[in-house]
């Protein structure tokens, strides 16, 4: 087991390079040879003076796991004046900056390379999404989101849409319309049709992996199936017993959600971040019926708010984590819990899904070995 020490203010998404040798850590921009044991630092661009109080906030890799793309940029609030983010992309083999695209407001939120490589979409504050070209960065299309945050964003699996999820709040008391799913043609940049139906924030979206469902969830503490060629609402999926626990000011929020690699099923993240009667929450992770949008199973015990769910490359397990601290592993088949580790916050694994990376509250990210936590 090897660790890795942290020494941002946030700890974002870490990710494992694509070849499963290199570990890319987003709170201090480095990657880690794990054959040698060699470490190099991307480090942030050295114009700012102040660069290092900015919040990382997105990281994506290419395709074929040669590039690095990480959105960052420090966002203090509506009514406070903030420094424009940037998005930097990184040579993973050598560690050279290859592209630098400064934002033209405030804080970048997301990054998110195209499928086949050729794109990389920016979204930053106050509603800005740029695509850009690869390798050379320059902007080819840049869209006016309907919206102050276009805080989640997917490419379609074959690359020709690009959608987000839009949360309102508006700069000096100005607040667009919001809490909706856009998608655009990334051709043009012409919206089709906003799907309209959550009342608050869209916090998590994804697209199923022949195209057709595109998957959202959002602070309204729903989450929505909808076709993506007529835009209609396929289900809405609500969360009953989290309703059954919630004091007069409580809220529920869909935080992640994702599909299964064969597009059978897909997976829910929700909960309370906090209860009158339980400060650290409480969530609950659903297995759906892809075909019928039927609940299949419902992991629940967790001891605090369910934040984050994702699928094993093969599908055969997923992976759940929850403010109680915890990561556990879950079949994906039999729904049976065969795991647990200690850990906080966001987890990814390996492309080959022998590893797994999350952190704990020093902050240090920690990479293990699945199959050492996984009693079979």
């Amino acid at each position: 087991m090897r660790r890795l020490l942290a020494s941002a203010n946030f700890l974002g998404l870490p990710r494992l390079h694509p070849t499963a040798q290199r570990l890319i850590v987003a709170a201090v921009l480095a990657w880690t040879d794990m054959a040698t044991a060699q470490e190099i630092t991307f480090r942030l661009p050295e114009d700012d003076p102040d660069q290092n109080s900015d919040v990382i906030r997105s990281v994506a890799y290419s395709p074929d796991g040669s590039l690095l793309a990480v959105g960052y940029g420090r966002f203090t609030g509506l009514l406070q004046k903030s420094r424009p983010g940037q998005a930097v992309v990184w040579d993973t083999r050598s560690g050279k900056r290859k592209i630098t695209v400064r934002g033209q407001s405030d804080g970048v939120c997301s990054v998110s390379f195209s499928p086949d490589g050729s794109l990389l979409a920016i979204a930053e504050y106050p509603g800005i999404i740029r695509l850009c070209g690869i390798p050379s960065g320059r902007v080819r299309l840049t869209i006016k989101a309907p919206a102050w945050t276009p805080g989640s964003i997917a490419f379609s699996p074959d690359g020709k849409w690009l959608a987000a999820g839009l949360w309102t709040g508006g700069k000096d008391g100005v607040e667009p319309p919001g809490n909706d799913v856009v998608i655009w043609d990334v051709a043009t940049g012409n919206p089709s049709p906003t799907l309209k139906g959550h009342t608050a924030g869209v916090s998590a979206v994804a697209f199923s992996p022949d195209g057709k469902l595109l998957l959202s969830g959002g602070g309204d503490g729903v989450a929505k199936v909808w076709e993506v060629a007529s835009g209609r609402v396929r289900a809405t999926l609500r969360f009953p017993s989290l309703l059954k626990q919630l004091g007069e000011n409580d809220a529920i929020s869909v935080d992640s959600v994702a599909f299964s690699p064969d597009g059978r099923t897909f997976i829910t993240s929700a909960g309370v971040s906090q209860t009158s009667q339980k400060p650290e929450g409480v969530g609950e992770v659903t297995i759906w019926n892809a075909t019928n949008d039927q609940r299949v199973a419902t992991l629940q015990g967790f001891a605090g708010m369910a934040r984050q769910v994702v699928f094993s490359p093969a599908g055969k397990c997923l992976a759940t984590t929850s403010n109680d601290g915890t990561i556990r592993f879950w079949d994906s088949t039999t729904f049976r819990m065969i795991g647990e580790l200690k850990g906080w916050g966001p987890i990814a694994f390996s492309p080959d899904g022998r590893d797994l990376v999350s952190s704990n509250d020093e902050p240090t990210l920690i990479l293990r070995r699945v199959a050492a936590a996984i009693q079979r």
